[in-house]
């Protein structure tokens, strides 16, 4: 964990736990807060270029946050808020699939 902004270097990788989502846990979700058809119903995911149930990326956006806070790669709480960066889904989070967050510093101006 880093203590300090100053003790940042370009390059340095965090990596947070894991969690892994249901299709209850999309489902549940999409329900309340995003209610398309691709996190709400298998067989209508099936037609759309997901291909299948994918959890909304507000969901996965809520659970990198969870992430990030509890494993606190930015030091004791506050200093997270300023390391914010651009985030990229790289993937659709499907059912029963494990996930982490992962960081670099990329840049030393923020």
């Amino acid at each position: 964990m880093v203590e300090w902004f100053d003790d940042l270097k370009l390059g340095m990788h965090f990596r947070s736990g894991e969690v892994t989502v249901s299709k209850e846990d999309i489902i549940r979700f999409a329900a309340e807060y995003d209610p398309q058809p691709f996190h709400l119903d298998e067989e209508a995911a099936k037609k759309t270029i997901l291909g299948g149930l994918a959890a909304s990326g507000w969901h996965t956006a809520a659970i990198a946050m969870r992430l990030a806070a509890s494993s606190r790669p930015f030091g004791p709480p506050g200093n997270g808020d300023a390391a914010s960066t651009v985030t990229q889904w790289f993937c659709e989070f499907g059912a029963s699939a494990t996930g982490h967050t992962a960081y670099a510093l990329c840049c030393d101006t923020i």
